[in-house]
């Protein structure tokens, strides 16, 4: 009795993994499945068959997968897998798993059939966690060590600036405590950078016309990129983001910088602006892709270009191809962080000599443009008798803030926290204008501290002092006013000001 026909080759050639069999001795493929030649981007059979395996190889891994195939066929023994580069149709290069699953008799020639694995999504994905973790470990470490870095450097700019007022300092103090000022001031930016590439930074975001945005700051980018750049702006998105604008400046000019550094002998940067809509196409080429209407940004440059064996490594922390004491490797991570932070991503596309261009993603919202606040330059505050309740848990930080406000002329209060800071207001006999104060407490948000004092002094303004660690991936809200630490003296005196001016605005619960 005979039994039903199975058809061996049509299950071949439907399975998942790409299988093909090679003629001995020089590989030509006598038979391929969908699997293989799809993963290669070709659209049959007949588009691989009778073609050398070797020759779909990469150049590179050839030598690798010929000694495998040839010790198969010289011991007859099946060999684990080993992973290497095919190239497909249109340039696309396809990480497979090579494993030889036997060896037949294929019309009296012997031939060998291999397995081929498609790995390349599953190496994306590898490398894009690889390179998460990493992020994450330097950005636990920065936001471990930032809160309390934050408060040390507070104290350091504020007693600096305390020591320039104090009668008798000659110049050359004033010079030296000066320096002191601007490296502390460094540092509180490089813990900023570390925050942002590793997506930890505080965010402040608003829905906004990035075109508006550029042309308000086309002067700092101007005077950023120097008198050698010349800068063309070509802006036609009409769409909104929601970013913070803070960030997205920064991000701008680090990357004007790098355009700026490639060109040392002056050139062209052009920043353009437009409205694209991203698809599955797009979102092959970067695994962080998103898909639908976003403002593409560029940033290019007619500069030196940057090396192909630098460019898949420009976004990572602390690559850098300037010389030692030039560069710390975390101006594109920084941009890369920001960026993400905010729901876009970055590409570079760059050829030695003929310059770079950066393209930025941003996800188009349909809200409306937002009425944010728009932060003056510190000026002198007028000197008056209002109180000001202080509350910082660290000691240098609160003493510098109340010193600072007592040299303005205000009267102030200070506790180490909020059940503290509320037997301070309660033994208080006369009125409280502002609470200064941390929003995160041991014992108590700053939010919910406001809220009981207001049942005491109900026309109390609130100022936060914020910290960019403590709010990690965390978006604050517009309403309130904020001053983030570590901040300058002259930062302190114009927002005390400003907070205490806003009547029923910002600042109140």
């Amino acid at each position: 009795m005979t039994g039903p026909r199975i058809d061996f080759r049509g299950i071949v050639y439907s399975i998942p993994f790409g299988v093909v069999l090679c003629r001995d001795p020089d590989y030509r493929i006598v038979f391929s499945n969908r699997a293989f030649y799809s993963t290669l981007g070709f659209f049959s059979a007949e588009d691989v068959d009778r073609t050398l395996l070797t020759q779909l190889v990469h150049p590179e891994d050839r030598v690798m997968v010929d000694d495998r195939l040839r010790l198969i066929l010289e011991s007859g023994a099946t060999v684990s897998a080993c992973r290497a580069r095919l190239l497909g149709q249109a340039g696309r290069v396809a990480l497979v798993d090579i494993s030889v699953m036997s060896v037949v008799d294929y019309d009296g020639v012997r031939a060998v059939v291999v397995g081929a694995k498609d790995v390349t999504e599953e190496q994306r994905l590898t490398r894009r966690n690889l390179q998460a973790d990493k992020m994450d470990t330097v950005g636990r470490l920065a936001g471990g060590i930032a809160h309390d870095f934050n408060n040390l450097l507070t104290a350091i700019i504020g007693f600096a600036h305390l020591s320039t007022l104090t009668e008798g300092v000659d110049e050359r103090t004033v010079e030296l405590i000066g320096e002191i000022q601007t490296a502390a001031e460094r540092a509180a930016m490089l813990t900023g950078q570390l925050l942002a590439f590793s997506r930890k930074e505080m965010l402040i975001p608003q829905v906004l016309n990035l075109d508006d945005l550029i042309r308000d700051s086309e002067s700092s980018i101007r005077d950023y990129a120097g008198d050698d750049i010349d800068l063309s702006l070509e802006l036609s998105a009409t769409g909104s983001v929601d970013l913070d604008p803070t960030h997205m400046i920064q991000a701008l000019l680090a990357m004007i910088g790098n355009s700026r550094d490639a060109m040392p002998n002056g050139g062209t940067i052009t920043i353009s602006t437009e409205n694209v809509t991203l698809d599955d196409a797009h979102a092959f080429r970067d695994a962080d892709a998103g898909q639908g209407p976003h403002v593409l940004m560029r940033i290019s440059d007619n500069g030196t270009g940057i090396h192909p064996d630098a460019l898949p490594h420009i976004f990572e922390p602390f690559f850098t191809t300037k010389p030692v004491g030039e560069g710390t490797g975390l101006g594109l991570s920084t941009c890369h962080g920001m960026i993400a932070q905010s729901g876009g991503h970055i590409l570079c596309d760059s050829e030695l000599g003929a310059g770079s261009t950066f393209s930025i993603f941003l996800p188009r919202v349909a809200r409306t443009v937002s009425q944010g606040r728009i932060f003056e330059q510190p000026t002198q505050p007028q000197r008056n008798r209002e109180t000001v309740l202080v509350v910082d848990g660290d000691l240098n930080a609160r003493t510098d803030t109340v010193r600072e406000l007592q040299q303005l002329g205000y009267l102030v209060l200070a506790a180490a926290n909020g059940e503290r800071a509320l037997i301070v207001a309660e033994n208080h006999t006369a009125s409280i204008e502002l609470l200064l104060t941390e929003e995160t407490m041991p014992d108590m948000t700053g939010a919910l501290l406001s809220e009981r004092l207001r049942q005491t002094f109900p026309n109390i303004k609130v100022l936060y002092a914020v910290d960019r660690a403590e709010h990690s991936e965390t978006a604050i809200d517009i309403t309130q006013m904020m001053l983030e630490k570590p901040f300058a003296p002259g930062a302190l005196a114009s927002m005390v000001r400003q907070t205490l001016d806003t009547v029923n605005g910002f600042g109140s619960a």
